[in-house]
């Protein structure tokens, strides 16, 4: 009867310590499984917000193709064109596009392209005019004199003559071949010739 009870006793003690033993490993795993699935969140996260930064790079991409894409290359277009020459006027490149954009048109948005073009018509861009004048245009210079309309600087030259032909353009006069017989008379009677060179640099400065 005492090795029964013994044998009892034995059975249960060994039964509870096996029940506290499972308890126990159960919470431990548990609590390692919580841990990994919190691991796994944490390292989803850090991989959300690394795609999310990669994601953002095109945008940055575009914004830098816009800046260049709206980069103004006619002010390096007129300085190059003009130094090809060795035109005096090289070193007044900016003046010669503001005072296109001060007197362009919807008509004629590239008023510079033909302030630069008669100036390689009337005097070579300047090289060949009345010393001292600063008139590379030919303005109020009647056919055959040595002289007429002077000018302080080039600058006022330049502005003088982007407002002449705002003039003839609110006229309703919109190419070369109509501004002929007013800039150039004689030119009307023999084919044009004034509006040909001016049409043969325009190619030039496309």
């Amino acid at each position: 009867m005492k090795k029964i009870l013994l044998s009892g006793i034995w059975f249960l003690t060994t039964l509870l310590t096996f029940i506290i033993a499972f308890s126990i490993l159960s919470k431990t795993g548990n609590t390692k499984i919580v841990d990994l699935s919190q691991n796994l969140i944490y390292q989803e996260s850090r991989s959300t917000n690394r795609y999310q930064a990669y994601s953002s790079l095109p945008a940055d991409n575009q914004s830098f193709k816009t800046v260049l894409g709206t980069s103004d290359a006619r002010p390096e277009m007129i300085r190059q064109y003009l130094q090809k020459f060795k035109s005096p006027l090289e070193i007044h490149y900016t003046d010669i596009l503001s005072a296109s954009e001060q007197y362009k048109t919807s008509e004629i948005p590239d008023l510079w392209r033909y302030i630069v073009a008669i100036a390689q018509c009337e005097s070579n861009l300047g090289h060949k005019i009345p010393e001292g004048s600063y008139n590379a245009w030919g303005l109020g210079i009647p056919t055959g004199a040595k002289k007429g309309l002077e000018f302080a600087s080039w600058t006022e030259a330049i502005n003088t003559e982007a407002k002449f032909l705002r003039k003839l353009i609110d006229k309703g006069l919109f190419s070369p071949e109509e501004w002929g017989p007013i800039y150039a008379p004689p030119s009307a009677s023999n084919g044009g010739s004034w509006a040909k060179c001016v049409r043969e640099f325009l190619l030039d400065l496309q």
